[in-house]
């Protein structure tokens, strides 16, 4: 569609087809690879990923070099779409990327050959004849395509879009590192918790640490998340002491008692009162959405647990607890269908006209399992 100045909005492709100068190579080739590979309505489309172990007809840019003596201005100085025939199928040609670059080649004025043979090259084409051209572009494709494979295998974004579109359950070996930083080098401690490895890498760096401090774990979840975020440490709980660490009397089975001598082993009582192991995790939701995606039972929660017990270890015990304003958050209503749906104990109240002006806490255990089958998850 036209702007205001008449001009039209073109996309990526389309521009870079029409202003290939405007293109840097490496992201000229960037681009088309993945348009080759995430291709949905043409399914006869070369898509093999450049500078591989594939033949030159299935990889999804082919390379030529331009036959000129002049000076060049831009890498890139055309990009087209041309069927070719490939081996495995001779009746349905594929379709494939073609880009002439300026900056390396055999021939040219950036060629690496005499110029004599640019110059052959040149009188050749304007006889109609490209038979000499094609065959030094047989090498100028490989080479070029090692090139681009070169800055691509150092390059931590484009590494990772490929692994992802090519859907291999290797990683690439950006991610491989920082997930090996981060306690996930082996592959068989992979996807083994509700949240996927894939995040965890960005925050490599916080799961390196022996320590997780109380700033570094808040600012992880709202990063992660998205959300609101305050530790509470230091919430006292009572736990159950095991039995050999009580404290018995001389019986038949014990002669002269367990834990019973004053002031150095003696404890009153089968439960103590620990501080130190326990914390909670507030977060604050600014909108229904998020609200709901902290329900019992929901992926994000399970998410967050899975978060933070990688964080802290399976030592700590820790809550989750959701503060929210009850005015920003409409009250489920069991006869609106257009309202989310009532969950006990999350958004359903007894009373809605004596809580609207107060603010709403709920908190959620660590231990609380996740519905099984039998019991959808909310949302």
């Amino acid at each position: 569609m036209a702007t205001a100045r008449r001009r039209k909005s073109l996309n990526l492709i389309e521009q870079l087809q029409s202003e290939p100068q405007r293109f840097d190579f490496f992201q000229a080739v960037r681009l088309l690879e993945s348009a080759s590979q995430q291709n949905t309505e043409d399914d006869d489309v070369a898509d093999a990923s450049v500078g591989g172990l594939a033949r030159p007809d299935q990889e999804a840019v082919h390379f030529t070099s331009r036959n000129s003596l002049a000076f060049n201005g831009s890498d890139v100085t055309k990009v087209s779409q041309k069927r070719i025939h490939s081996h495995d199928s001779e009746e349905n040609p594929a379709l494939q990327w073609q880009v002439e670059v300026a900056m390396m080649g055999l021939t040219g004025s950036q060629g690496v050959m005499p110029y004599y043979l640019s110059e052959t090259v040149i009188s050749e084409l304007r006889q109609k004849n490209p038979a000499l051209k094609d065959y030094l572009d047989l090498f100028n494709h490989r080479t070029i395509s090692l090139f681009y494979e070169a800055w691509h295998k150092y390059q931590m974004g484009p590494s990772f879009e490929r692994t992802v579109r090519e859907g291999t359950e290797k990683k690439d070996l950006f991610t491989d590192a920082l997930l090996s930083l981060a306690g996930l080098g082996i592959p068989e401690l992979r996807y083994r918790s509700t949240m996927p490895d894939e995040p965890i890498a960005q925050y490599a760096a916080h799961f390196a640490r022996g320590i997780c401090s109380a700033e570094s774990l808040r600012s992880s979840i709202a990063g992660m998340f998205g959300l609101e975020t305050y530790i509470e440490q230091f919430n006292g709980s009572w736990y159950d002491l095991p039995e050999d660490a009580r404290c018995r009397l001389p019986d038949e089975d014990h002669p002269h008692g367990v834990n019973n001598a004053l002031g150095v082993s003696t404890v009153m009582g089968t439960r103590c009162y620990q501080a130190q192991s326990k914390f909670t995790v507030i977060t604050v939701p600014h909108n229904e959405e998020e609200f709901h995606s902290l329900a019992p039972g929901s992926r994000g929660l399970e998410e967050l647990k899975s978060f933070i017990r990688m964080s802290v270890g399976e030592e700590q015990d820790f809550d989750i607890e959701v503060k929210l304003d009850a005015r920003y958050f409409p009250l489920d209503d069991l006869f609106d269908p257009t309202k989310s749906e009532p969950l006990l104990g999350w958004n359903t109240y007894m009373n809605p006209e004596k809580i609207k002006e107060n603010a709403l806490s709920v908190r959620l255990s660590q231990h609380v399992p996740v519905p099984d089958d039998a019991l959808p998850m909310a949302y």
